[in-house]
């Protein structure tokens, strides 16, 4: 016999219950504080007992990353030509950063959408965001600069060295001044 959830009778309940939690839970896309100190998300989602599942999780960061990945093509059309580890570096500094903040960066940009890789890589070891995330940024930096994932060994001659940073303003046509 199959579990009741899976019994096509039910399917209509299904449907209805849905609307009945949403009445009496309301809908929050954001965490929402009840009267008794529960932190509800979602449709009574209590995430401080419930959290989430690897699923909702994996779900919930695919749906980020497409849009931060939206966001790059739409604001900078150029990063298609970059390689996808190159690519993938940038659109994880916009999820890290949001596109806003990114979108200062302005002479990383230029570096990059002129394949100066191994200058964009040093202009973020400049940043100040790199202060907050060392680890993080080295990381990215070396994405940047070498065009190989992190996780992959670098042979002493990938070792990135960077032309010195340069304070000139930034050059690029299509990304917004300072």
């Amino acid at each position: 016999m199959k579990p009741s959830w899976e019994n096509p009778k039910l399917y209509p309940v299904v449907a209805e219950h849905k609307r009945l939690a949403e009445m009496n839970s309301g809908r929050h896309a954001t965490p929402h504080i009840e009267d008794d100190g529960r932190v509800l998300v979602g449709v009574g989602r209590r995430i401080q007992s419930q959290g989430l599942s690897d699923t909702e999780i994996d779900l919930m960061l695919y749906h980020d990353l497409q849009a931060v990945r939206r966001g790059l093509l739409g604001r900078y059309p150029w990063v298609l030509r970059l390689d996808p580890i190159r690519f993938a570096a940038l659109q994880e500094l916009a999820f890290l950063l949001g596109l806003g903040r990114l979108g200062v960066m302005t002479e990383l940009l230029y570096r990059l959408e002129t394949d100066d890789y191994a200058g964009a890589a040093h202009w973020l070891s400049k940043s100040i965001w790199t202060i907050g995330a060392p680890e993080v940024s080295r990381r990215l930096q070396l994405m940047l600069a070498t065009g190989e994932w992190p996780w992959t060994p670098l042979r002493a001659d990938q070792t990135p060295t960077p032309p010195p940073f340069s304070l000139a303003p930034d050059r690029s046509p299509s990304t917004p001044s300072r």
